[in-house]
């Protein structure tokens, strides 16, 4: 009768044993794939969207959150939390969860300065949106480009008139700025 009891006692511990063993394996397993994973070197940090991001947008770090992921391609294509050191906007669009690429931003310190300029709804291509690319002409006389290949960081509307704000190199904001009657156009 001794035994039937032992027995008893033994199958009744026998399943909270099974469970303390198999939380060991789990926390063990855990403690290794970290430890394995901070010695990675096939990994990278990278910068991820943390919502969409509309192309032309300025963006800060607070945009983005790190994260490691395998390398595939060069780590020098990856732009870095240091890149936010200076005033960044976007070239491209990025949607929540992209990487954030090195070619996908315009370092605005970079002889570059945002300049708005008032705008009639005629002198507006169909459908611009912030990002998009655009040339600058002077439409009073012969037409006449300033400037090229710019990109539109804001677009507003106030009664009649639009303000579009564009990154322009600074060596031709004086002369952008100096014309009256501008029209903008998207570059074929």
């Amino acid at each position: 009768m001794t035994s039937l009891v032992e027995l008893r006692s033994r199958l009744t511990q026998a399943p909270t044993r099974l469970l303390l063993g198999i939380v060991i394996m789990l926390i063990s397993g855990f403690l290794a794939n970290n430890a394995l994973a901070m010695n990675d070197t096939s990994a990278v940090k990278v910068l991820v969207a943390n919502s969409n991001l509309a192309s032309g947008q300025k963006v800060t770090l607070e945009d983005f959150s790190s994260s490691t992921i395998s390398k595939t391609v060069e780590e020098s294509q990856w732009a870095l939390a240091s890149a936010f050191d200076e005033e960044l906007f976007l070239r491209v669009s990025l949607k929540k969860g992209d990487v954030l690429q090195k070619s996908a931003v315009i370092n605005a310190s970079l002889n570059l300065s945002e300049v708005s300029i008032l705008l009639n709804p005629g002198s507006l291509p169909l459908n611009l949106k912030v990002g998009d690319t655009v040339d600058v002409w002077s439409v009073a006389g012969p037409a006449l480009l300033l400037a090229a290949r710019l990109t539109v960081t804001a677009i507003e509307m106030a009664s009649n008139e639009f303000t579009v704000s564009l990154l322009v190199p600074s060596s031709q904001v004086e002369d952008l700025l100096s014309f009256k009657e501008l029209s903008l156009t998207v570059p074929l």
